[in-house]
């Protein structure tokens, strides 16, 4: 057994939410359900939950709650995180009120076509790919099948969502820029790069992989740590 060192749980008591229906300990007594996975029906189904979970043990209703995840998931906290927001507002008490105070997305999924043009991006500035390939893909304006494909072999699943997707899809936001690219730093080393703009702030870890938390545990922790408090990240050694 190794112990493990670095844990979120001495920052957040968390709670953890396997979705959509179907998946992990998730479950469903009404067989339809499975067939009705769209982004918007998982995010309503969650809202649903949290409501029913907090009227259950009530103490946690004064709590900041925060949503987390990772990979997928960038479709998925949004989506959630938006519905908190808005019913939040609605005046004739229909909703109950649920004390959001932020989300957290860890390396995730967002607009295929800026993960993809990222990928592809990722793949061609790293020898991937050749030249040939790289400008005989850009020319591809319309998505098609490429049927069935195996993951194992030379193909590497790490690099399937790439920082530099989500760089672009940022950008299409239109943020106000609060400060600019910089390093911050974690034990007298550069833990990696921050961009910060308004209401969204946006992390890298250097030397970690899809899983943030996994490859650098201990940058994680402060990251996280960061986000709960609301500091900034040290900039300086």
């Amino acid at each position: 057994m190794l112990t493990r060192n670095f844990q979120t749980l001495a920052e957040a008591n968390l709670l953890f939410v396997e979705f959509p229906i179907g998946v992990g300990f998730s479950y469903t007594n009404t067989s339809s359900d499975l067939t009705i996975l769209e982004d918007s029906f998982v995010a309503e189904d969650t809202y649903n939950f949290l409501v029913n979970w907090l009227e259950r043990f009530p103490h946690f209703k004064s709590r900041d709650f925060y949503i987390a995840g990772e990979s997928y998931a960038g479709h998925y906290i949004p989506q959630v995180a938006e519905l908190v927001f808005d019913r939040n507002k609605d005046r004739n008490n229909k909703y109950p009120f649920i004390n959001l105070k932020g989300f957290i997305a860890g390396n995730p999924e967002t607009e295929d076509y800026y993960d993809n043009k990222g990928l592809l991006e990722y793949a061609w500035s790293h020898a991937v790919i050749s030249d040939q390939q790289y400008n005989k893909a850009k020319k591809v304006e319309n998505d098609y099948s490429v049927g069935r494909m195996r993951i194992f072999g030379g193909y590497d699943p790490y690099g399937r969502v790439p920082v530099i997707g989500t760089r672009y899809w940022i950008e299409t936001l239109g943020l106000p820029l609060k400060s600019t690219w910089h390093s911050w730093y974690h034990n007298n080393q550069v833990g990696g790069r921050i961009v910060e703009y308004e209401g969204l702030t946006y992390v890298t870890v250097r030397g970690a992989g899809h899983l943030v938390p996994l490859n650098k545990p201990s940058e994680a922790l402060s990251l996280f740590h960061s986000f709960l408090t609301g500091d900034h990240l040290p900039h300086k050694v």
